[in-house]
């Protein structure tokens, strides 16, 4: 459960991937967060022994049922119904419960992001950056575990390209869900505070995006244009224009494909990479998800057409979630 930061990765090298096959880890990172996977047998050799995790608190979530010694704690078994919260540098022993070994996935961030959470319930937290969480174990989030689960699944079982904001904004979703819980398990409950951030601060970025659409953007890149942490900003961005940052984003990116569409013509892989696109296929791709159909169907179908369906897919967008 070990983590750090994406300092090495370039403005087109947002989302890298690594591993430690040795100890049975992957990883994911942005230069916001970073998430991990420990997939190992049940007589790894790490088992039974002293570990630590990286300089930032951690989220993890267990996949099959573990014991685990924090600190100086009493041993405690994790399994899918737990949420683990251990602080920077915390020491800690797992030993796999059943024949599957090992399977967590874990959250961290190379910010305060956690910590900001907290503050949310404990004013206090913000003071101890390092364990915002004073307890390393609470029952978890349903809703949030089977989110974790199957973005696990999603940017582990495959090699495709990983869209930055799409899952930043997932990963920080995931989280403050996670931390609401595990706070209101306890007794605590969200406390009152103002919402000092507006429309003209959402309009701010909305008007970034607009400009540099055909650029890797990151929800911490747009949180700081709003001046607010990107949890925060995630959920207040929704609030103000009823849809996800992400969403918003891709509608901006396919609303730039279809009007350079007449000036491309045959070279739909370089408008893709031009307006922010991974991929001809990741293009082709978001058209589909969001009307049913590919930008040579728009362009045959005419404009008219082509802002009736989007129409339609932003309601639909605003409706759902991320």
């Amino acid at each position: 459960m070990r983590m750090g930061t994406n300092s090495e990765a370039g403005p087109r090298e947002a989302v890298r991937r690594h591993a430690i096959p040795a100890d049975g880890l992957a990883f994911v990172d942005t230069p916001l967060l970073r998430v991990g996977r420990r997939l190992a047998g049940p007589n790894a050799g790490y088992c039974g022994t002293s570990q630590t995790t990286g300089e930032t608190p951690i989220v993890a979530f267990t996949h099959a049922p573990i014991r685990v010694r924090f600190e100086a704690d009493d041993p405690v078994v994790l399994t899918g119904a737990t949420l683990a919260t251990p602080g920077g540098r915390h020491e800690y022993i797992t030993q796999p419960l059943t024949d599957r070994g090992e399977a967590t996935t874990f959250i961290g961030f190379s910010d305060d992001s956690i910590a900001r959470m907290c503050a949310e319930h404990d004013p206090l937290a913000a003071d101890r950056p390092d364990r915002p969480v004073s307890w390393t174990m609470s029952p978890a989030d349903e809703r949030a575990a089977a989110a974790a689960c199957r973005l696990t699944r999603m940017i582990f079982g495959h090699d495709e390209p990983i869209d930055r904001t799409w899952l930043e904004e997932s990963v920080l979703t995931i989280v403050h869900r996670s931390i609401d819980a595990s706070y209101r398990s306890r007794g605590g409950a969200v406390l009152p505070k103002d919402d000092p951030i507006g429309g003209e601060a959402v309009r701010a970025v909305c008007a970034h995006i607009g400009a540099h659409y055909g650029q890797p953007l990151g929800v911490s890149d747009l949180a700081a244009i709003a001046g607010y942490s990107p949890g925060y900003f995630c959920r207040k961005f929704r609030k103000h224009t009823g849809m996800s940052i992400h969403r918003y984003l891709l509608r901006v990116r396919m609303m730039a494909v279809v009007e350079r569409l007449p000036e491309r013509e045959g070279q739909i892989a370089r408008l893709a990479h031009e307006t922010g696109f991974a991929s001809h296929a990741h293009l082709t791709s978001a058209f589909r998800q969001a009307i049913g159909a590919t930008p040579s169907r728009v362009r045959e179908r005419g404009l008219a057409w082509w802002h009736e369906q989007l129409g339609r897919s932003l309601e639909r967008a605003r409706a759902g979630s991320v």
